[in-house]
């Protein structure tokens, strides 16, 4: 429930102001609103120059991959050029997306190089809607 409240005018101001009371504000948006725009949440693996592997999370993995090759998305992958995606997996949250990134960052080598085989499909493990519709390059 909404509460608001009548604030006293500015100064120099005829006209009464309304003002909600900070205190009776919901503190989260209705569930309804969330499903208007869901983000869409990704854990990536890109696979470095060197052979190394980098995990992040993304909700828009075109810009990030544009971020990644233009130098400015991660010191570690910046000295790496290029980068490729060698897996993606789609996360219902920003909060799962975090929580798997953790797990996989605590993965061996092998085991990501597991995880990376495990998905590998025609499409490079990605759902056709989320692969990039042409090669990333940076912006000049």
């Amino acid at each position: 429930m909404w509460i608001a409240s009548w604030s006293a005018p500015h100064p120099g101001c005829d006209d009464q102001a309304f003002t909600p009371v900070a205190s009776s504000m919901p503190r989260r948006l209705p569930p309804a609103l969330h499903r208007i725009a869901p983000l869409r949440w990704l854990v990536y693996i890109l696979r470095c120059s060197d052979g190394s592997l980098y995990t992040g999370i993304t909700n828009d993995l075109t810009k990030r991959l544009r971020a990644h090759a233009a130098g400015m998305a991660s010191k570690y992958t910046r000295s790496r050029l290029p980068v490729a995606v060698a897996y993606s997996e789609p996360q219902k949250s920003k909060s799962a997306a975090l929580k798997r990134e953790a797990a996989i960052k605590k993965f061996r080598r092998a085991e990501k190089d597991r995880l990376v085989e495990k998905s590998r499909k025609p499409n490079g493990g990605m759902p056709a809607q989320m692969r990039p519709k042409r090669e990333i390059t940076p912006r000049k």
